[in-house]
């Protein structure tokens, strides 16, 4: 199968589309989508980018997510920190995927990979 295919390849510079966000993190490029989203913790907001240029919210109360990744569907993954979880959105409703461990809370989910098995690998 191999790796993704590099979403800058062939376009040039790189080229400053929009400025102002606060502290953003978890960029994840989404092939099917064509599309990049990136969070904004303290803004509460999870964003999507379309190239060329074209920056919009693509969730609002993102329960503070952090990292992002996407399943063998292309379904949203993201680890959120103020929402004790790793969430995941499909049919554009976001729901729990886990907020426990062991009959524990999770305290702070950072990341989230997946694995090309299908296994969700995260941080606490």
């Amino acid at each position: 199968m191999g790796p993704p295919p590099n979403p800058l390849e062939g376009i040039g510079d790189a080229t400053l589309v929009q400025e102002g966000f606060q502290f953003t993190e978890g960029p994840r490029w989404f092939p099917a989508e064509s599309v990049l989203r990136f969070t904004d913790i303290p803004a509460n907001r999870i964003y999507e980018v379309a190239l060329p240029d074209t920056v919009s919210v693509y969730r609002e109360m993102s329960q503070g997510a952090n990292g992002l990744a996407f399943d063998a569907q292309g379904q949203l993954l993201a680890a959120e920190h103020g929402g004790r979880r790793v969430s995941i959105t499909r049919n554009g409703q976001t729901e729990t995927l886990v907020a426990q461990y062991q009959g524990a809370d999770l305290n702070s989910p950072n990341d989230v990979a997946v694995h090309s098995g299908g296994w969700i690998y995260f941080t606490d």
